[in-house]
């Protein structure tokens, strides 16, 4: 695609602006093409540790979603770490943490944590 822009300043604006669209129609794509997880996956997030990095050893399911956010930002790693790391980010941003809580292995729970059901959330 050719940009035609009257200056230099408006054509770096321009681009910079069809760069961020053509990121956004990237990660939309992506998001709808990704598979969808299997019942073993949500387990694994309640019991696998992390392998690598800053929180290595703490359960995906605990990890901070600043931290997720930012993997996310940078590029989750590739294979299943990648898709679980994905589906922890899911899970947090939409709240839903408190569905793992009874899949925990209560040995590798985080201190404090103890997978109660927010307030808001009524069955």
């Amino acid at each position: 695609i050719e940009l035609q822009c009257s200056s230099p300043q408006l054509l770096r604006a321009c681009q910079a602006e069809f760069l961020l669209v053509s990121l956004s129609a990237t990660n939309l794509i992506l998001h709808y093409a990704q598979p969808m997880f299997e019942k073993e996956d949500l387990k694994k997030l309640a019991t696998m540790p992390m392998p690598f990095g800053k929180y290595q050893g703490r359960v995906l399911i605990d990890l901070p979603e600043p931290y997720l956010l930012w993997f996310a930002q940078k590029g989750l790693p590739p294979g299943q770490l990648g898709m679980l790391l994905g589906l922890t980010l899911e899970l947090k941003t939409n709240g839903l943490e408190y569905l793992i809580a009874p899949l925990r292995d209560k040995s590798l729970e985080a201190p404090g944590k103890r997978g109660k059901l927010p307030a808001h959330h009524k069955f």
